[in-house]
């Protein structure tokens, strides 16, 4: 039983806000992703599609604005943090999200409901804090959905262009900016003043902003079984003028009811972050290649380069783990790609080239800080410190240098993360070239998170790089 079972078990989750709780508590205690206990649930039943829908907004909204749901309730209710327990803060973040951000939640319902899990899960003294900080936060509400005017300490943006006014300013003064947008888009100071440093004010602010929005969903066409005028038809069918068309694939809004579709059920779509497809399509896999994917799972990759091959040909997809390389095979077997096989690798195997042979396309999505998607991942905001940083470009630097002995002459690897780290990418890419290694950059790439007034504006942050074996 896996650290979330057990938390789901104790928790006993019998409704969309108990979902919600066991998730937020599991990432604030930096156990998991929240996103990964919903997807757990989805997977063992239960509760419908629609109430664990619902369960991740309100779970992925707390912790994406956590930082400034604090500020928040620290000016209009403060309470006694140090000595209330972790459980009944992620409560406390959930209920303030609802009041804050969710319009069509009523206020008597977020409080209560909220009070209800509380006073289930912990204790009925507990549940009377969380409903005395609740009603005072709902009493400095005075609007929602008004028009976000930029630096008004009185408005905290709720989306591209609206906000939730209050009775008085929740946010700090804007003649110190860096701590006013730090606080209004729920970016530590350091990191905030870090991103100026490297990429400029206005850009850090922009990666904030978009850090803290709801993120669009990509559908991408299982071009096995659907044209591309197929897929159009079926996308406008099923969602109408909410969907944009870009670059082949589909962007939906939050809350599209992505995991109920049929077309997903039945292999015809699959969901696939817009850095990881630009990832994919670096690769230029094509028919008849042998492809080795060497950190694999969930297996999106896997299958993008399986379809570019026609699904002729070879892909070996590796991770060091049963149950996640067990997901790739399932989303293979969905999509109908027979072209991929799958292994589980001790994390200390060094030679690959003697187990696995020797590859025309090697692809290393590496484990990294996710600093590129934290609107997906939320939780990375709070490990971004110097010392995992230096175990994952450690890890990183190692699964480089096995990527460049399983390459064949002529062939090229692919190193990609969802970072926007220069330290995990380019920078960390030149340092392995200095060794010696016979590669060389043939082309890389470094996109920034933004987001805009429509689905189709969003970009998720990332960097791959194409290094070609003389």
């Amino acid at each position: 039983m896996t650290r979330t079972t057990q938390r789901k078990a104790a928790l006993e989750i019998r409704t969309s806000r108990d979902a919600a709780l066991a998730a937020a508590h599991t990432a604030f205690s930096g156990e998991g992703y929240a996103a990964g206990v919903i997807g757990e649930m989805r997977r063992a039943g239960g509760l419908s599609a629609r109430d664990l829908d619902f369960s991740q907004e309100l779970a992925l909204g707390a912790v994406r604005r956590a930082l400034t749901l604090r500020h928040i309730v620290r000016t209009l209710a403060p309470y006694d943090e140090k000595r209330t327990a972790p459980i009944v803060q992620s409560a406390l973040l959930i209920g303030a999200y609802q009041l804050v951000c969710m319009g069509g939640v009523p206020d008597f319902a977020a409080v209560n409901e909220t009070v209800a899990t509380v006073r289930r899960f912990v204790n009925d003294r507990a549940a009377s804090m969380i409903n005395a900080v609740l009603r005072r936060v709902a009493g400095g509400v005075v609007e929602r959905g008004v028009a976000w005017t930029g630096d008004d300490t009185a408005l905290v943006r709720t989306g591209w262009s609206t906000a939730t006014r209050f009775n008085s300013p929740v946010l700090p003064e804007t003649s110190s900016r860096a701590e006013h947008l730090s606080a209004a888009t729920g970016q530590r100071t350091a990191y905030f003043q870090q991103l100026a440093q490297t990429y400029g004010d206005e850009p850090a602010a922009a990666i904030s902003w978009a850090s803290q929005a709801a993120p669009a969903m990509f559908l991408h066409p299982n071009r096995l079984k659907f044209t591309p005028d197929e897929f159009a038809a079926a996308v406008r069918s099923e969602y109408g003028d909410a969907a944009d068309m870009r670059d082949g694939c589909a962007a939906l809004a939050p809350g599209a009811g992505v995991a109920a579709s049929g077309h997903l059920r039945e292999g015809q779509v699959f969901v696939q972050d817009a850095s990881a497809a630009a990832a994919a399509r670096a690769a230029q896999a094509a028919p008849g290649q042998r492809v080795l994917d060497l950190c694999a799972a969930p297996g999106g990759k896997t299958c993008a380069m399986a379809l570019d091959m026609e699904n002729r040909g070879e892909i070996v997809a590796c991770d060091v783990s049963a149950d996640r390389i067990a997901r790739v095979r399932q989303n293979a077997e969905r999509l109908g790609l027979t072209c991929v096989q799958t292994v589980v690798l001790d994390a200390a195997t060094a030679d690959l080239t003697g187990r696995l042979g020797a590859f025309d396309v090697v692809l290393v999505d590496a484990p990294c800080s996710n600093s590129g998607v934290i609107a997906r991942r939320p939780e990375a905001r709070f490990r971004l410190d110097a010392r995992n940083m230096q175990m994952l470009v450690n890890l990183q630097a190692r699964l480089l240098q096995q990527a460049a002995g399983c390459v064949k002459p002529g062939g090229s690897v692919v190193y990609s993360t969802c970072s926007i780290e220069s330290v995990e990418n380019r920078q960390l890419v030149e340092a392995f070239l200095a060794t010696g290694v016979p590669l060389t950059i043939e082309a890389d790439e470094l996109t920034l998170p933004a987001w805009g007034p429509r689905p189709g504006d969003w970009r998720d942050g990332g960097y791959w790089t194409r290094l070609r074996r003389q």
